[in-house]
């Protein structure tokens, strides 16, 4: 809920890899971290709980990065119409450390989003920020649209959904 406003002592660092992939973070400082890959074309990849101690080499061994699967579908409104501007969430179903996902809905309701992580997601909708409306309908919205999908890798998964007056 804080993010970046939680103290802490640990260290935030940004490295590229080299060309083979390999890559060395120096100067953090000892505390347990959370690390985050970005590659174009593949999934995002998020690790918990790296323990840092001071004066050791910690590795973290090979990690190999998959190109996900995708989600797409089309947001209605409550009458049927296509809704442009919808916000679309995916969040992990379970606990397991994982980015959560999300896309505004275009032209004709339309949404696509790549390179998901494979894994089990709760799919959600709502109408776009600045829509008119109850705030308390933005709350409850997201529970009647809810959704459930499976991401595998190389695979395109469709779901449409429809908000509830």
């Amino acid at each position: 809920l804080l993010g970046d406003e939680m103290p802490s002592i640990a260290t935030k660092v940004d490295v590229r890899c080299d060309v083979d992939g390999r890559f060395l973070l120096q100067g953090l400082t000892p505390d347990a971290y959370q690390m985050h890959i970005r590659a174009a074309g593949f999934s995002r990849f998020m690790r918990n709980d790296i323990l840092v101690v001071d004066g050791q080499e910690t590795k973290l061994g090979d990690i190999h990065l998959s190109r996900g699967g995708s989600l797409r579908g089309t947001l209605f409104d409550p009458s049927g119409k296509p809704l442009v501007g919808g916000m679309i969430n995916v969040s992990p179903e379970d606990n397991r450390p994982s980015i959560g996902y999300s896309a505004r809905s275009g032209e004709n309701g339309r949404f696509q989003i790549a390179h998901v992580q494979p894994g089990r997601y709760v799919v959600t909708a709502i109408r776009g920020v600045g829509s008119e409306g109850n705030p308390i309908e933005q709350l409850v919205s997201p529970q009647k649209t809810q959704k459930h999908v499976t991401i595998t890798d190389d695979n395109a998964q469709v779901v449409d959904l429809t908000l509830s007056p």
